[in-house]
């Protein structure tokens, strides 16, 4: 891929289910892909074919915000997640 120039970027969902795996993943894509190529979303969509509150609804895995800023504080290399409004 370097030999080719083709551009990488590794990017995960932070669920409730790898929230302490989040830096970890991080980590590996910068040993991979160099800094800057990890995005790290922690935004869950509704399904919208199902009621909301349906137990299989996607969004009872989303991070809360204080986990969130959990793992944005315990990145040793500072901030470098999207920044959310202030």
């Amino acid at each position: 891929m370097r030999k080719r120039r083709i551009s990488i970027i590794l990017k995960s969902n932070g669920l409730k289910q790898n929230k302490n795996e989040i830096l970890k993943i991080k980590a590996f894509s910068e040993s991979l892909f160099g800094k800057g190529r990890f995005k790290f979303d922690s935004y869950i969509h509704h399904r919208i074919n199902k009621d909301i509150k349906d137990s299989t609804d996607p969004t009872i895995h989303r991070l809360t915000a204080e986990e969130i800023l959990a793992i944005e504080e315990a990145d040793p290399k500072g901030r470098s997640f999207p920044k959310f409004a202030e």
